[in-house]
């Protein structure tokens, strides 16, 4: 990523510095390796899907029986119809979940995530700032049309008013993906006021001179270099 070389130019260099975190955290969320926050969260939920299973029959959350032959106490039997309400919002958020981490890893994301990571960073052509905001904003609403249906649900609120709670789809959902929708919301929210019609001009200017800069002086000192090439 280029460097600001005058204090009046830090205002852009934040904006592309911003606009690489929200990138990346998007491209993390759409890696489809087992070791990609998405993935750990659908191993968490599966995990509490089984242990719902146990417990709404009456064992321990490990499978194994508990006071076999017994009379179920009121307090046993409430304990198990909850489990069985977990176990269900669970399972809704589970498919869910899944939705929204395959819409993350396949096109128009993951194209336009590259698009905004050449732009600012260069390819063999050298960079693209004077498209990357318009780049960044067909990123941000495609973002959008992903994130926007889960954004729905968890701020639905239960029948009688009061925050939702892991025994319905909507609040497994909150459970499990509410801290990764607030970082996804918080990394837009970063860059959206550079975007604004007011600001853009000024940040469209200060991004040409930029490169400007950085096409007359690169990484190594020499004329041309773009920091993405080789």
């Amino acid at each position: 990523m280029p460097k600001a070389g005058t204090r009046e130019l830090a205002d852009a260099e934040d904006f592309l510095g911003r606009a690489m975190s929200l990138q990346y955290l998007i491209t993390r969320l759409g890696d489809s390796s087992s070791s990609s926050p998405l993935a750990t969260i659908q191993q968490r939920v599966r995990e509490d899907m089984s242990t719902y299973g146990h417990l709404k029959q009456g064992r321990g959350a490990d499978g194994t029986s508990v006071g076999q032959g017994a009379p179920l106490t009121s307090a046993q039997m409430q304990e198990m119809q909850d489990a069985a309400w977990m176990q269900s919002g669970a399972t809704q958020a589970d498919l869910i979940i899944r939705r929204f981490s395959f819409a993350l890893s396949k096109a128009p994301i993951t194209t336009d995530a590259q698009k905004v990571y050449t732009d600012i960073n260069g390819d063999s052509t050298g960079l693209h700032l004077d498209q990357v905001t318009r780049d960044l904003q067909t990123f941000l609403q495609d973002i959008e049309d992903v994130v926007a249906p889960v954004n729905k649900l968890i701020t639905l609120r239960e029948s009688d008013g009061g925050p939702l709670t892991p025994k319905s789809g909507a609040g497994g959902l909150l459970l499990y993906l509410g801290p990764v929708m607030k970082e996804i919301d918080d990394a837009r929210s970063g860059v959206t006021p550079f975007l604004d019609p007011s600001a853009i001009s000024q940040l469209e200017s200060d991004l040409t001179r930029l490169s400007q800069g950085h096409d007359l002086v690169g990484k190594d000192g020499n004329s041309g270099t773009c920091l993405g090439a080789p």
